[in-house]
This record gives structure tokens, sequence and C-alpha cells, in this order.
């Protein structure tokens, strides 16, 4: 079994890193054009940006859910609904966000702009928002792909992405110095060509379906993707907290230290949702086939392949401080609020894989009310009560400590909840035998 596990991870994770790199790129050419501002511009944008992909992602990781649960039951039918329905869904809700156009200036103001950082993250985010139907269906059909069986194509959609927003960020920000207005248009150019290998895979599959829509199996989709969509999505809101926090006690320079750590943080990030999402569709076939002694085997070794992994990751970043500042430009008080933080967002790594994994379990089994409990805990409760506390005492420092505890706190209160889920788990198919 660990052989089909690494068969889905590896290029999952590499996938899931590429989609990383996609938006760390953008932070790299900007920190050495434009400058601390353009970094905290970007990171102040982010939460919107993010709205547009964490949409399709988590659309495209519900629905990929059910295509495998009906795949291990041998249900073409519905398998045929599902993916019909995933495609209304993701058209839906990309011409839906093209609304948000017009509360941007607010928002941005909201996720910690000022009169400096405003402009700069209105030029980049007006041409994310026009583009908005790339962004969706980009990030949807991804997942749909990889859980048709299509892991490689997918894992080379995202890459061709990568390696299109690094070129176009070059083009535009160096070589036509349209600031982040350019790292805007080369982020749709590389989500376009993702988008289009999707299409064309489909189109050769015949797994393009729009003539079964179901009310009933939408909601059921859109159930499922509210535990995904939170999970991802919660960065963003922590950004959004981090931000006003970072502003008050460290101004833009705090926000854009803040920045670089998010983007570091990414690695982990995006790495720990990679063995995730990896390992969903496994867990989800042995689960629709009601193979308890499988789904327990792959649940244990997907915990030694995501610590192996993480810990690595954790391992090589030690020893990177001063290379990821030359990475992104950081100088003066900018660089000393990054060195400040640095060492505690790298302790965290490891519970941020215990924390991806659990949710992993959860709607892979469609244990999906304690999944939502789980997801939301961080955003909306831990965290917040942390920024209320520690920054007060410790001013920017607080920031990273509110991040640690609450990384180590929520992992305990995942691995309590994952329990009492394996245990429903348990005697669902106990009755079953």
């Amino acid at each position: 079994m660990l052989n089909r596990i690494l068969k889905y991870v590896i290029p999952s994770v590499l996938t899931s890193i590429f989609t990383g790199l996609f938006v760390i790129v953008d932070g790299f050419f900007v920190g050495h054009k434009v400058g601390d501002l353009g970094l905290a511009a970007l990171n102040v944008a982010w939460p919107l940006t993010a709205l547009l992909q964490t949409l399709g992602i988590a659309i495209g990781t519900s629905a990929g859910v059910y295509m495998s649960i009906y795949n291990g039951q041998k249900d073409e039918k519905m398998h045929r609904i599902v993916m019909s329905v995933a495609l209304y869904l993701l058209l839906f809700f990309s011409i839906i966000s093209l609304s948000i156009l017009i509360f941007v200036n607010p928002l941005l103001k909201l996720f910690g702009g000022t009169k400096e950082t405003i402009p700069l993250a209105y030029d980049y985010i007006k041409i994310i928002i026009f583009g908005s139907l790339i962004e969706v269906f980009g990030c949807g059909l991804v997942p749909i792909i990889r859980n048709l069986g299509y892991v490689k194509i997918a894992s080379f959609s995202l890459v061709l992405a990568t390696a299109f927003n690094f070129i176009g960020d070059y083009l535009f920000i160096y070589v036509f110095d349209l600031g982040l207005e350019g790292a805007a248009l080369s982020s749709i150019l590389g989500q376009l060509f993702a988008c289009i290998i999707s299409v064309i895979l489909l189109i050769k599959i015949k797994k393009i379906y729009f003539k079964d829509f179901n009310i009933k199996t939408a909601l059921k989709i859109l159930k499922s993707s509210v535990a995904p969509f939170i999970l991802i999505f919660s960065a963003s809101i922590l950004i959004i907290f981090n931000n006003r926090v970072s502003l008050k006690y460290g101004g833009n320079d705090g926000v854009a230290a803040y920045t670089i750590l998010c983007y570091i943080l990414y690695l982990a990030q995006y790495g720990a949702q990679g063995v995730s999402d990896g390992v969903q569709p496994i867990m989800s076939e042995y689960y629709g086939k009601k193979d308890k002694i499988s789904l327990m085997k792959c649940i244990k070794l997907s915990f030694i392949v995501m610590v192996v992994f993480l810990g690595t990751i954790t391992i090589i970043t030690l020893f990177m401080k001063t290379a990821f500042a030359k990475i992104f430009n950081a100088t003066g008080n900018t660089y000393q609020i990054y060195s400040d933080g640095y060492y505690y967002i790298i302790a965290g790594f490891l519970f941020i894989g215990v924390i991806r994994l659990i949710c992993c379990i959860h709607y892979a089994t469609n244990k999906d009310f304690l999944a939502n409990v789980l997801v939301v805990l961080e955003p909306f409760v831990i965290t917040p009560l942390g920024l209320l506390i520690f920054p007060r005492i410790f001013k920017m420092n607080g920031v990273w400590y509110t991040y640690l505890s609450c990384q180590i706190l929520l992992s305990l209160i995942s691995l309590g909840i994952s329990y009492t889920t394996l245990k429903m788990v348990n005697r669902e198919f106990t009755k079953m035998e």
C-alpha cells in the first residue's frame, strides 16, 4: 500500500508545492523591483486572490471525493452527474466573483491596507478579478482530473502554470516595468495554461458533461466543500488578522516582514496539503468499498509520510534564514522583524501537517460536521483570541507567539476529534458485517 500512497502523494506534493511557488514567484520579483511596499501590497490583496482560487479548489476537491466514492461503488451514472454539476458550480462562482469589484477598496483597507499600499494592491487585484473565470476553473479542474486518475497530468499543468508565471513576471515586471499589474497579468496567464491542459484532457477522455444537473447533488457538493474551503481559505483569514496586528505594531515594514514569512510558511502548508490531497482519493475509495482494514492502514501510513516529509522540510529551512531574506530582498527594519519571527514559523510545520491530515480523514469519510468544527477553530476562535492577548504584551513578537501556540493547541484538539471520528467509522463498518 505504501507504494500506492507514494504514487499519489509524490505528484500531489509536487503539484501543491508548485502551486505555492506560483504565489511565491510574485513576491520574489515584486520584492526586488517594487520593494517592501510592494510585498505588503501583495499580502493585502492576497485574501481576494485566494478567495477565487479556493472556491475552485474546494468545489473540485469536494466533487473529486464523491467521484472517487462512486468509482469505488461502480456507479457510473452518479459519477457522471457529479462531474456535470461540478462544472456548472465552477461556472456559477466564476461569474458572481466579478461582483467583488464593487467592494474592493473597503476590503483592501479592512485587510490591513494603508494609503501607501492600497493603490498598489488595487492595481494587482482588479486584473485578478477580471480573470476570475480562469482563476476558478484553473484551480477547480486540477483536483477533478487528479481524482480521475490523471495525477501526472494534474501535476504537469501546475508546473507549466508556474513556469509561465515566472516568465511572465520577468517580462511584465522587469522588462515592461508594469509593477503589480504585471504580477497579476502573469498569474492569470499561468492559470490559463493550466486550465487549457485540463480542458483538453477532459475533452479527450470524454468527461465533460453539461446535460446532467441535479440540485440535490449540487447541494451535497457544496456542503462537502465547506470544510476544504475553510481549511484552505483559513490561511487568508489569518493573513487578514495578522496584517492588521502587524500594521499596528510594525507599520508597513511589519506587514512586509509578515508577508515574507507567509511565503516560507506556504512551503509547509502547500506541501502538507499535497500529502493530504494525495491520500484522499485512496481513503475515499476504501471508505466507499467499506474496506476497514485497508482504510486504517492507509491512515497510519499517511501519518508516517506526512511526518517524514515535513520533518525534512523543517530541517532544511532551519539553515535558510539569510537565503530567504536575500530572495525577497528584506532589508533594514523589515529584515529585523522577519528575523525575530523566522524560527517560530518553522517550529509550527509539523503541527500543520497533523491538522491537514486529520481534516483530510474527515472529509474523505464524509464526516463533514466534525471537519467543519475543526477547521473553523483556528481562524475564528483560537487565533483571534491569541492576537488579542500576546501582541498586547509582546508587541510584534506576539504575532509569532500566537501562531505557534495556536498550531500546538489545534493539533491536540484535532487528535481528540479524530479519535471520535475513527470510532464512528469503525461502528459503521461493524454494522455492515
